[in-house]
């Protein structure tokens, strides 16, 4: 296992090899996850995160960006809803996506992504908001 050590008392740093991976939650200030164990066949399992609130219609622009990106797949995908209204959930579904729902007034964004991370299987997490359109390859 890597090092972790505090250089500071309000920012901790560490160090990490190419074949380690971790999550460091600044909320809690604490490493959540150690490496995991590496698999036999050499594959890295991706998963990507999203908090939603009624996305709207961009959500169908972000939804397509991702499905049409070449050479990045995607082995989970998870999302955090806060409570949304306009068919947001439906449409994360339709696309494959895991929603976890929470209450709009416990909405952070730290502490929301660690949550949607502690759901994902993945060994790297990808966060990513809802109205971000990824473009190209």
């Amino acid at each position: 296992m890597s090092s972790l050590r505090r250089l500071s008392t309000k920012k901790p740093r560490f160090r990490l090899q190419f074949h380690d991976l971790y999550y460091y939650s600044w909320a809690k200030n604490e490493l959540l996850a150690s490496p995991a164990e590496p698999r036999h066949d050499g594959t890295v399992r991706i998963s990507l995160v999203i908090p939603t609130l009624n996305a709207g219609p961009l959500l169908d622009d972000v939804l397509a960006g991702l499905k049409g990106l070449r050479g990045t797949t995607f082995d989970e995908l998870q999302a955090i809803d806060s409570g949304s209204t306009d068919g947001t959930v439906e449409r994360l579904r339709a696309a494959g996506f895991r929603v976890a729902s929470i209450d709009k007034r416990t909405f952070d964004h730290g502490r929301t992504r660690d949550q949607g991370i502690r759901l994902t299987t993945g060994d790297i997490v990808v966060l990513m908001v809802q109205d971000a359109t990824p473009q190209g390859s």
